[in-house]
């Protein structure tokens, strides 16, 4: 008898000692060069995402994986020890990453930060000129705006950001490779930017195309290009997430993005446009149209060949 409670109770503070940690979301978690087992294992349990620090260290000595604990950047989830050690032996795995269409610099810099990829603040950072003899297209540009294609990606872990520079800007090359022949450097510039202002303001491809023509006719003209994404591009600091709707004091702010205040294109692309909007804004439609807005509750492009016209629009969908 005495025998049998031994064994519960030696099962019973395994089992415990075992136990799997309630479910919880996937956290990224970083084994620094040289980190002890032990430290992993305290590390582990205070993020939850193993039970108890003492089974892990038990079960990588019983298992043989105790030197085999890979540095880099993990994404983890609460799981039994066993499971998380085997994950941390087989060292970090590839993380695919989404750039949405007409997102930013800004904003792609922070998605793969959160992923553990890069450092926050690192693609910012980097000079477009040093990649210029690779990228010949990039000769003069202040910033990677626009050039870094919408796609899933896969990134290691604490990938060194001019390498993932380099896989942005090679996706670009192989994307847009039949669009720029006989093109120069100034005009393949010129048709991004265009291509990042169709991206934010027109959904429809060949609304694309006659908004193309308007910008164009404006810039002939002399107007100013008075497109409000890239108002509120310069009024949020190069970010549209989380960026409250453009008031009135907006219009008035002096940044190079004011295209009210400005003529001409803005200095740099405002989003990475996709290849329809780039697609577009080579091919643009001549009309007779000089105005244009969305309406807020069908998306839908309405254009206007006079200002009264346009005003009208304007009370009619209630802007």
């Amino acid at each position: 008898m005495l025998f049998i409670v031994l064994v519960s109770l030696v099962v019973g503070g395994l089992a415990f000692l075992f136990r799997v940690p309630p479910a919880g979301q996937a956290q990224s978690f970083r084994i620094a060069p040289g980190e002890s087992v032990t430290h992993i294992a305290s590390r582990l349990a205070d993020d939850h995402l193993i039970g108890f620090s003492m089974a892990f260290t038990m079960y990588a000595a019983w298992s043989g994986m105790y030197g085999d604990f890979k540095p880099g950047t993990y994404v983890l989830a609460p799981q039994p020890v066993w499971a998380v050690a085997h994950e941390l032996a087989q060292g970090p795995q590839d993380v695919a990453v989404t750039i949405a269409p007409g997102m930013t610099l800004i904003e792609i810099d922070q998605r793969l930060s959160r992923e553990g990829i890069i450092p926050a603040g690192s693609l910012e950072a980097l000079s477009p000129g040093t990649f210029v003899d690779a990228y010949p297209f990039l000769k003069g540009v202040t910033s990677f705006e626009g050039f870094f294609m919408p796609d899933t990606y896969r990134f290691a872990p604490d990938s060194k950001p001019a390498d993932v520079v380099t896989t942005l800007l090679d996706n670009f090359v192989a994307r847009t490779k039949n669009l720029w022949q006989g093109t120069s450097a100034s005009d393949v510039q010129r048709t991004i930017i265009v291509a990042s202002l169709l991206e934010k303001e027109v959904i429809d491809f060949k609304d694309k195309q006659l908004v193309a023509g308007i910008i164009q006719k404006r810039l002939d003209a002399g107007m100013p290009l008075q497109i409000d994404a890239s108002v509120l591009y310069g009024a949020c600091g190069g970010t549209f997430l989380d960026c409250p709707s453009l008031r009135a004091s907006d219009f008035k702010r002096d940044t190079p993005f004011n295209t009210y205040l400005h003529k001409g294109l803005p200095p740099h692309a405002i989003d990475n446009p996709t290849l329809d909007s780039i697609r577009a804004a080579l091919s643009p439609l001549a009309s007779s149209y000089w105005f244009y807005l969305t309406d807020p509750t069908t998306k839908k492009t309405i254009f206007s060949a006079t200002f009264n016209e346009h005003i009208a629009s304007q009370v009619h969908v209630g802007i």
